[in-house]
């Protein structure tokens, strides 16, 4: 098997939507907060994600908060409707058919 030099390679995902799946509370302290990460309905990653000192004040009682705190370290946009992505349908180009003469 061939050796190679060392290439960095990037894949590109269409992250659709996120989960909260659990919170693990420290009174008075913080929250760390397990999320699940989608592109349709396939989950992607999961990321546990620490909310402390003032964003965990600013929690208070209001569970939105949470959501955009989470969209907004992950660089997510909340959106009001699920966003359908509508993908075209490609026919697959086929290659005439010709038949010798005989």
């Amino acid at each position: 098997m061939p050796s190679i030099l060392p290439v960095d390679m990037t894949t590109t995902t269409r992250i659709t939507r996120f989960e909260i799946d659990s919170v693990d509370v420290v009174l008075f302290s913080s929250a760390k907060i397990r999320v699940n990460i989608f592109a349709g309905n396939y989950r992607t990653e999961m990321r546990n994600i620490i909310l402390s000192g003032d964003d965990y004040t600013l929690w208070g009682n209001n569970d939105a908060y949470i959501t955009s705190f989470i969209a907004s370290t992950l660089g997510f946009v909340v959106v009001a409707d699920p966003v359908v992505v509508v993908e075209p349908i490609v026919d697959p180009v086929v290659d005439p058919v010709v038949e010798p003469i005989v």
